[in-house]
């Protein structure tokens, strides 16, 4: 008998053995006992019949464990292990992070798409790009560039598409609009180049294909940068930050910046998506940050923002529901022991869990299943603050490891923060978001680099009362209408709809000021600095002849 005759023989039994064990593995209830491991194929059929929710399956497996780790073996003793022991996460992220990398075929999966970028690579490469990466962040000027960003996004793109919707009453999939929000920031602030993916015709761009025309214009952008010597870094993206640094090879910046690019694309929108769900079914809890939103400015500067307690507190509360990257893991360079007791042999892959840290009732208690954001503040009295305000408590990373912990935590968390907090602000004062599906209907969680929801997030977005004028004492700020009323004479619906653009526009109006005003600051030489202010100086003229020709009112 040959060999392939040998193998079709084996496959021949198997097949239907693994089929079988595959249906009897497949419970119409969520397993709550490890599942079986037989001979040769280990746990594969249950595996398989759980591909579909394989983190809520591995989460309810970690719940019903003694020592929150599961053991689960595949086919040929390909072993891995899911643990939310916080004492396991910061063994392996922190304790022995030297003993712990991403892996060989993790890097080969993702080599396409992220290179040698810092989340693709271990060692004295990852080690260096990480200190490059980290003095970028922590420069004032890219953060406030980053606001810049953010605010023009959200008043001239994000708020208009939703006013148009909400006055003809139309369903948007408010995940889609976000993906397309945070790819159109992420690659200004990265690349400075945009790709204008969020347009109020939604075009049907592929990712892939305009990622690609990002990436190459930034290339055309590395080799203008490389010519040009500039003064100044005040607004300059993150490319332009690293190759003015003295980081000239041109496949080692890039393969940073994509990394970035990918990492700020999904998870900002993914978090964002199941936040505005929590708070359609906590009304409550919707109220307490619209009040702390109407507090702060309309344009809140960075001070407030960063004193915005109880919406920090409620974005923790729903990322811990809902982790944008609900699973994460490393491979064991060496034999080892984690502190569970759980034995590691070298090769096998160790994998945290953040969606299921997020259910143990060890950790938030038996309340876990609900929203709150108060578990994560205190008052005047508890030693924390004297002034009687919130004061926001953080968790410990390691019981809470959704923007990683250890040597590789997250750079990017605090600017993540600023721009979640600036997004839910810019939308809550003007809009309650209703979900489309009938009540009670949860949306499906679905996970593949990051959390999602199936289909979609389909909602319909209504302007609050103060918007619709049945309250006009909250409108401020500088607007042609200094309390945000109607004229005397009333308006039309129509005419309303004009004053809305036109409150809109005047807004966008006063973003273009401070930005025009920065920009000369900031890019005082160079023919491409003096370009760029021309063009904000002829949109700011077309944007101020609009206004004269559509009203009479006086100008701000």
């Amino acid at each position: 008998m040959s060999i392939i005759e040998l193998f079709a023989s084996v496959a021949l039994l198997l097949v239907p053995l693994f089929f079988y064990l595959t249906r009897n593995s497949r419970s119409k209830a969520p397993s709550k006992s490890n599942p079986k491991s037989y001979p040769l194929i280990g746990s594969s059929a249950a595996i398989f019949a759980n591909r579909n929710r394989t983190t809520q399956w591995t989460s309810d497996l970690i719940q019903s464990s003694p020592t929150v780790t599961v053991v689960l073996r595949r086919f040929l003793d390909d072993t891995r292990v899911f643990t939310g022991n916080p004492a396991n996460v910061q063994h392996i992220l922190k304790t022995k992070f030297y003993d712990y990398e991403k892996g060989s075929k993790s890097r080969q999966t993702l080599f396409d798409f992220l290179g040698n970028g810092i989340f693709n690579i271990d060692g004295d490469s990852w080690k260096f790009q990480r200190q490059v990466s980290s003095h970028e962040f922590n420069t004032k000027s890219l953060r406030k560039f980053m606001e810049t960003v953010v605010d023009t996004e959200v008043s001239q793109r994000l708020i208009p598409i939703l006013s148009t919707a909400a006055a003809n009453n139309t369903v948007l999939d408010l995940q889609d609009i976000l993906q397309r929000f945070a790819f159109d920031n992420i690659c200004k602030i990265a690349f400075g180049h945009d790709p204008a993916y969020l347009l109020p015709d939604l075009p049907e761009a592929e990712f892939a294909k305009t990622f690609d025309d990002a990436a190459k214009i930034s290339s055309g952008r590395k080799k203008k940068q490389e010519l040009s010597n500039k003064p100044s870094l005040e607004t300059v993206d993150l490319l332009s930050r690293f190759l003015s640094s003295g980081h000239s090879d041109e496949d080692f910046v890039t393969d940073i910046v994509i990394s970035f690019i990918l990492a700020g694309r999904d998870t900002t929108s993914a978090a964002l998506t199941w936040y505005f769900w929590l708070l359609s079914q906590n009304p409550e809890i919707e109220k307490e940050i619209l009040r702390e939103i109407k507090d702060k400015s309309e344009s809140p500067v960075y001070e407030e923002v960063k004193d915005m307690v109880y919406t920090h507190a409620s974005l923790c509360e729903s990322m811990r529901l809902y982790p944008p990257v609900p699973i994460d893991g490393k491979v064991a360079l060496r034999d080892d022991v984690l502190p569970d007791g759980t034995v590691i042999k070298k090769g096998m892959r160790v994998l945290y869990h953040p969606y299921a840290m997020g259910r143990l009732e060890m950790l938030w208690g038996p309340d876990w299943e609900e929203f709150k954001p108060d578990r994560w503040l205190q008052r005047a009295g508890d030693g924390v603050s004297n002034d009687g305000k919130w004061s926001f408590v953080g968790r410990d990373p390691y019981s809470y490891p959704v923007f990683q912990a250890g040597p590789r935590i997250c750079l990017g968390k605090d600017m993540a923060f600023l721009q979640m907090k600036r997004v839910v602000a810019g939308i809550l004062r003007r809009f309650k978001v209703v979900p489309a599906a009938e009540d009670g209907v949860e949306p499906v969680f679905v996970s593949f680099a990051t959390s999602k929801m199936e289909g979609g997030f389909p909602v319909s977005p209504n302007l609050t009362a103060e918007q619709t004028g049945e309250d006009n004492s909250s409108m401020q700020g500088d607007s042609p209408v200094s309390n945000g009323s109607l004229p005397a004479h009333g308006m039309s619906s129509a005419s309303f709809g004009k004053h809305q653009t036109l409150m809109e526009g005047w807004e966008a109006l006063e973003f273009d000021r401070n930005f025009l005003e920065h920009a000369f600051n900031s890019l005082q030489s160079g023919k491409e600095g003096l370009q760029f202010v021309q063009e904000i100086t002829n949109h700011l003229q077309e944007l101020w002849k609009l206004g004269m020709r559509n009203t009479s009112w006086s100008a701000p």
